[in-house]
């Protein structure tokens, strides 16, 4: 079968990226296939939908997969709600004019290591890895073409990860943007960020927060320029502008500019089609214009941390119905619940996790009925030991809003016997952008956490609490969203912090508070969404933005800054010289500028090789 090559041009890249395609020549990806079998229905003359949403999957994973399948059912949670007639496609799943995407593999065996380095010298575009790419941009034009041919007013919604990626995104440039709503890629190995371009004497323009690519939703790099196997230029085709947005994990071998293999797997487990979904939900909304709600819905995650103590046990009755209820409610929209108990470490007694992210209601209400306040009942206890273990050993989902409910009845050590301080749990908080700490505090020593509290951005829960308390204080707030989440420069450079993406749930106008020199304290009052500040001196802190509803509600997120007055840009480690030898033993060499190479076989680090 021939395929004729699409119109986009995509040159072979030279090899400027040398160690990361070294790495790609041995590093396989190995992808968790789901179990559940999803139907497909071929779409007739008289059941036009009103969207198509239309899935690309990545390299070497099967039909119904994990990816297509957080694609489908966070879309589909978006949608339910919504009058408008949907469905959906994945792309391999049938036969289109002749035409079936393979996803052909990179890993597993000699031919998929073939398939890979392939790809690799060839940008993409060569060998069964090009063929693959060829067959899907193929498919998803045919299957576009035929819906239309019989639903003339069908609109469509792409996604694709990785190889798919890379075919959405050649494709569109072919497609007729008028009936496109959305393009959403994830770990895209031909990204193409203009502003990550490295410069000789000063550090990208995304590092200052500068000319940001408006299709650059979630890129966690600000060196990510193009992908590790170039890139399509330019990515944003005439007439797609908001049309596009991109997703790429700060780590990501394929579109950052590092070299992380987990980072490159981790989009269904990082919740990021879920972040899109709603992103998506929203385009829709606005392009026929019908709305379920008035806003994408956020996703919010709450951890409940409960004082064990002994002077505990009549309080953890007194809020058992308000807190389940509360719990049910919060999975019910969509949100997640986690619950941990703690003590005192004086005593031995370690912070316990009940039940983590995913927790259902009945596990968490009967996790929170076994934990017994018979511990010793001394004043303080180890709260802030508890928050920290509570934060990290949570997978917190990126862009949702983040709460820990602290129900006790003491104050705290500080530091804790852990070594644990107050300030380590609130520049924990801010690295994880951040978590707020709300209080029940069911003694009258609210002052004692009352630093805590302002400085993570929570607040006091009032005794006696129904769950509507808790649902109006933690859950009713706005979302707060910035561009970036990392900036890097030199003393004496202007950044540019952009929160324009927050939104309040309500449709309600937004009052935004700036915190630039990470002191905890918001000096920029009544300002704009975008703000620009010049560091004059070495600073690696975090800045943060709060917005506040109409109703008085605010949340808050951060971003880490780092500035030196280092005025020189990065340089990436190279490899050069690079041969290798099968035998009895097989051998490679090479040249390098780095200090160490990382070994990898197929997904497995082998370990690091320390260079002299």
């Amino acid at each position: 079968m021939r395929i004729a090559k699409p119109s986009q041009s995509s040159p072979v890249q030279k090899p400027k990226k040398i160690l990361k395609r070294i790495l790609y020549y041995f590093l396989a990806v190995v992808y968790i296939v789901g179990s559940n079998a999803i139907t497909f229905f071929p779409v007739s003359a008289a059941e036009c939908a009103a969207v198509e949403f239309v899935f690309a999957r990545g390299s070497g994973e099967s039909i119904n997969g994990s990816s297509y399948q957080s694609w489908h059912t966070t879309v589909e949670q978006r949608m339910q709600s919504s009058p408008l007639s949907y469905h959906f496609y994945e792309l391999g799943s049938s036969s289109q004019d002749g035409y079936q995407y393979p996803a052909t593999s990179v890993s597993g065996d000699s031919s998929g290591v073939i398939n890979l380095i392939g790809a690799a010298i060839s940008g993409g575009e060569l060998f069964d890895f090009g063929k693959s790419v060829d067959e899907g941009e193929a498919e998803l034009k045919a299957y576009i073409s035929s819906v239309l041919t019989q639903c003339p007013n069908t609109k469509f919604v792409l996604g694709g990860y990785s190889q798919g990626a890379m075919l959405v995104a050649r494709a569109l440039s072919d497609l007729d943007a008028s009936k496109i709503i959305y393009v959403a890629t994830f770990g895209d190995p031909k990204l193409y960020l203009p502003e990550g371009k490295r410069h000789l004497l000063k550090k990208p323009d995304a590092c200052y927060g500068r000319n940001l690519s408006d299709y650059r939703i979630n890129v966690g790099d600000c060196y990510a320029y193009e992908g590790v196997l170039g890139s399509y230029r330019p990515y944003q085709p005439e007439d797609y502008s908001g049309k596009i947005g991109v997703w790429c994990n700060k780590n990501d071998i394929m579109c950052s500019s590092r070299l992380s293999v987990d980072n490159h797997t981790s989009y269904v487990t990082d919740n990021l089609y879920d972040e899109a979904a709603s992103m998506i939900a929203n385009k829709i909304s606005e392009f026929f214009g019908v709305y379920a709600t008035t806003a994408p819905k956020a996703l919010h995650e709450v951890a409940f941390l409960v004082d064990n103590t002994i002077s505990m046990k009549q309080e953890q009755k007194k809020y058992k119905n308000a807190i389940g209820a509360f719990a049910e409610r919060v999975i019910k929209s969509g949100g997640r619940i986690a619950l941990y108990e703690f003590g005192d470490l004086a005593q031995n007694v370690k912070t316990l996790e009940r039940c983590g992210f995913g927790c259902e209601v009945d596990e968490f209400k009967r996790e929170y009925n076994y934990i017994d306040a018979n511990r010793g009942g001394d004043d303080p206890e180890s709260a802030l030991s508890g928050l920290m273990t509570t934060m990290n050993s949570l997978k917190w989902t990126n862009g949702a809003t983040k709460s820990i409910v602290l129900l006790t009845d003491a104050g705290y050590h500080d530091p804790d016997f852990d070594g644990v301080t107050l300030d380590n749990v609130v520049e924990r908080s801010l690295q994880i952008d951040p978590v707020n700490v709300y209080i029940i505090d069911t003694s009258s020593e609210t002052d004692v956490y009352s630093e805590l509290v302002e400085r993570t951005n929570g607040g006091f829960i009032k005794t006696n609490c129904s769950a509507d308390d808790l649902w109006g204080q933690i859950v009713s707030r706005p979302v707060a969203k910035l561009k970036l989440m990392e900036y890097q420069a030199e003393v004496g450079s202007a950044l540019e912090f952009d929160a324009s993406d927050s939104y309040a749930e309500d449709g309600s106008d937004l009052h935004f508070e700036w915190d630039l020199d990470g002191d905890g304290k918001f000096e920029r009052l009544n300002a704009s969404s975008v703000v620009s500040q010049t560091y004059s001196q070495d600073f690696d802190g975090y800045a943060q933005v709060k917005v506040t509803d109409g109703n008085n509600n605010s949340a808050t997120m951060s971003a880490h800054v780092k500035i030196s007055d280092d005025k020189t840009s990065e340089e990436l480690a190279r490899i050069t010289n690079f041969s290798s030898q099968q035998g009895e033993q097989n051998e490679i060499s090479f040249s390098t500028t780095g200090q160490k190479v990382l070994l990898t076989s197929e997904d497995a680090a082998l370990g690091w090789i320390e260079l002299s």
